[in-house]
């Protein structure tokens, strides 16, 4: 039995859109193909690993900024946006929730977090650039967000920019994701998280 490869999952998952949602008439013309762009995705992973760099939790200021990047994508796209507060010491931190579909039954949720992580070595506190984790899931939750523009999906989709998912917050309840499961009130038919998606070089 073939494996799969890391790059041909990349591709399958920014293909859910179309996969999942589209229903064509009978005898309906195929629609146009629909395809995520490596240099936007690019772009996205620049920004957060260079313009708001380190995005690590004691850096409030670059993970803000990281959010209203976000936030503007979501809203390019047509989504229903929403900033979800996680009230936890340190802050303001944000998730940025954006609703595509009808509003009420099930949800499929794709999240990725954007903070990054920080470390000591030596006494010194160190940062990462955070490339692959996580602007590159990042990066893949905003080619979702402008493929699902070109076609409003019939099951509710939820794609979630978390926060506080790194240490000091890693494995709590005051992590982004955990205070945004705590607040669903829709079934949940599907959950992706989209985590370290570009350990290779190739989009």
């Amino acid at each position: 039995m073939k494996k799969i490869t890391p790059l041909c999952f990349i591709s399958l998952l920014l293909s859910l859109p179309f996969i999942i949602f589209y229903q064509p008439w009978v005898n309906a013309l195929p629609p146009t193909p629909r395809h995520a762009s490596p240099e936007q995705l690019e772009k996205t992973v620049r920004y957060l690993t260079q313009t708001v760099h380190p995005r690590s939790a004691d850096n409030i200021d670059n993970l803000n900024r990281s959010a209203e990047y976000i936030k503007e994508v979501f809203v390019s796209s047509g989504a229903r946006v929403t900033a979800q507060d996680v009230p936890i010491a340190g802050g303001p931190y944000k998730n940025i929730v954006a609703d595509y579909g009808p509003a009420d039954g099930p949800l499929i949720i794709i999240g990725a977090h954007y903070d990054s992580v920080s470390s000591y070595e030596n006494d010194q506190l160190t940062y990462t650039p955070g490339a692959d984790d996580n602007a590159s899931g990042v990066a893949g939750l905003l080619e979702l967000a402008r493929l699902l523009q070109q076609q409003a999906p019939k099951t509710g989709v939820q794609l979630v920019a978390y926060a506080s998912e790194e240490p000091p917050f890693f494995r709590s309840d005051e992590m982004g994701s955990a205070v945004h499961a705590a607040s669903l009130e829709r079934p949940v038919r599907l959950m992706i998280a989209l985590e370290m998606i570009g350990y290779y070089d190739s989009a």
